[in-house]
């Protein structure tokens, strides 16, 4: 508890106020300020001092055997010890004979690709049973040419990386020579028509006919093999496809053509 200081205050009270005293209650400033601590001074002990105090505690008992077993550290490892001692020259005087080759007979081709019809992006690559690279030794041939190199992927692999994308509607062949023969084929996608205008409907006497594939044609080629009953059909010209009505005629990619009438004949690009 607080030290409260009780004082008694008298005042003069007014001709009209009740006779009688008043007290009031106020908290003493002083009790809330913290005792001053007491400075201690240490001395150390004296040696018979110390002695004195050790004398004090409960003697321990004679015997280790008597102490608690959680007391006791337990042994320590042995040291090592030496049994015996090899001295080797370093360098070795004599070279160790070289492993035993891995490189018998003619490298065998274990995996190669692509097969069938893919896509103008697949990589062209094959793999050989033993390392190949350093021996240079195998000639591998892709038939129809195209602009790319070979390059060796480790020493058993090898990767032809085209400049650009494989030509499309084109069969190729690969064959390897220096190792036992092997070629297969491979073909990217032929042409495909995926979209055509007009289909169905009225329309004018000479409409722009337009056919959609899923890759570059040769206009002259594709003409060549369309089979039309009625004129003759010829490629339509830049103005001709601008001035066609339907908007579809300019869509896509594809080549036009249009009945054939006297016009300069020119193909039009996407």
């Amino acid at each position: 508890m607080r030290n409260l200081w009780v004082g008694l205050a008298l005042v003069i009270a007014p001709a009209t106020a009740e006779p009688g005293l008043r007290f009031e209650q106020v908290e003493n400033p002083a009790a809330n300020r913290p005792a001053p601590r007491a400075k201690v001074t240490v001395q150390p002990l004296s040696v018979t001092d110390f002695h004195s105090l050790l004398a004090r505690l409960p003697r321990l008992p004679k015997g280790l055997a008597d102490l608690p077993v959680a007391l006791l550290r337990g042994d320590s490892l042995p040291a090592p010890q030496v049994t015996k001692v090899v001295d080797l020259p370093f360098p070795p005087p004599v070279k160790p004979e070289p492993p035993p080759s891995l490189l018998v007979g003619p490298p065998e081709v274990e995996r190669f690709g692509p097969t069938g019809e893919v896509d103008p992006s697949a990589q062209v690559h094959l793999s050989f049973h033993q390392p190949v690279a350093e021996r240079r030794t195998v000639t591998v041939r892709l038939m129809p040419p195209v602009a790319g190199q070979w390059r060796w992927v480790g020493t058993q692999g090898l990767i032809f990386q085209p400049q650009t994308r494989l030509p499309m509607a084109t069969s190729f062949r690969v064959e390897v020579q220096g190792a036992n023969p092997t070629s297969w084929t491979f073909e990217t996608p032929p042409p495909v028509l995926k979209t055509s205008y007009p289909t169905g409907g009225k329309v004018r006497k000479n409409p722009v006919i337009f056919l959609g594939f899923n890759q570059r044609v040769e206009p002259g080629q594709v003409l060549s093999r369309l089979q039309f009953s009625g004129p003759a059909l010829r490629q339509a010209t830049p103005q001709e496809i601008e001035s066609d009505e339907s908007q579809r005629a300019k869509w896509g990619r594809g080549w036009r053509w249009c009945p054939d009438k006297p016009s300069i004949r020119r193909h039009f690009t996407r």
